[in-house]
């Protein structure tokens, strides 16, 4: 349900949120020299507060820059986070599909543990991009160094079918973000439609054709879920690098996992569900119709 629900969204609101951040592109690179922000950071911000409303946020990721040389700084890579959006629709995520629940956490701490969704969205590149920087997107402190177990998953894939994700990563290259030449020689690129990876890892988006569409030239994304394992946690409430942020502030909260119900719990759910009135069942389903229909009516608004 979880990554439906990111589908859904890519689905209503990237083209808007692409077509705005063209509209920005003479403010993608900073005016001054001296800027500490990311390139798109000002137009991610811009774009922000128009979708707000709607739990969306877009952020400034780290940028693309020449592949080989001095690795100068050529463009912005931005990130759309529906993570606001989804906790106001889901409060408590539900339990991950136990395929994926066996993959992510063969360790029965993490398996049985509290698991979290550290962020939910897409990431985005417009066309012609050069490669992201080098980069892990978390890792722990001194006191939370990484051992023998995955506490960030990554989960990433495409929507559109026949595209494959280009992600490049450097096998064990568990440096807590820091590159060097050597980094760049071992670097493997993924070529599925889905792929999982350790967020602590050394890693990019790869290049970006220049192609363009009907509607014109072709931004590239790829649909993005970020876990957080009971392992993990321990480390983020100590206080992660690369991710820095407060756990206690709202806007850095994560989305908690439901636990998985045991049978004698499912079975009593299935019961009451089945309980539940036609028409109770129809007035949810009208309730969603009007809240969409709302919603749609707010987008369309906002154009004229």
């Amino acid at each position: 349900e979880i990554f439906d629900f990111v589908e859904d969204c890519h689905v209503r609101f990237a083209a808007r949120i692409e077509s705005q951040l063209e509209a920005l592109k003479s403010t993608w690179m900073a005016q001054s020299s001296h800027s500490g922000q990311r390139p798109g950071a000002f137009a991610a911000a811009k774009v922000s507060r128009k979708l707000k409303r709607f739990g969306i946020a877009v952020y400034a990721g780290p940028p693309s820059e020449k592949p080989q040389g001095d690795y100068q700084v050529t463009g912005p890579r931005f990130y759309v986070s529906v993570t606001r959006r989804a906790m106001a629709r889901f409060g408590e995520a539900p339990p991950l599909p136990r395929g994926l629940e066996r993959l992510l956490w063969p360790d029965s701490e993490d398996l049985h543990g509290r698991q979290r969704i550290r962020g939910l969205g897409w990431a985005l590149a417009p066309p012609g991009s050069d490669p992201q920087r080098l980069h892990a997107d978390i890792w722990g402190n001194r006191h939370h160094p990484k051992q023998d177990r995955v506490r960030f998953p990554h989960v990433l894939w495409k929507r559109i079918g026949g595209a494959m994700c280009t992600t490049e990563a450097v096998p064990g290259g568990f440096t807590q973000g820091a590159c060097e030449k050597q980094h760049f020689e071992k670097l493997v690129t993924a070529n599925a439609a889905a792929l999982i990876m350790d967020s602590e890892v050394l890693h990019r988006g790869g290049s970006v054709p220049a192609s363009r569409g009907s509607c014109g030239a072709l931004w590239a994304s790829s649909c993005s879920v970020e876990l957080c394992s009971a392992k993990g946690w321990t480390a983020w409430e100590a206080g992660t690098e690369g991710t820095v942020a407060d756990p206690n502030d709202e806007d850095w909260s994560m989305l908690p996992i439901a636990r998985r119900k045991g049978p004698q719990e499912t079975d009593s759910k299935q019961a009451d569900l089945a309980a539940q009135s036609e028409e109770a069942r129809h007035m949810k389903a009208e309730a969603r119709r009007e809240a969409a229909l709302q919603e749609e009516q707010c987008l369309w608004e906002g154009d004229c």
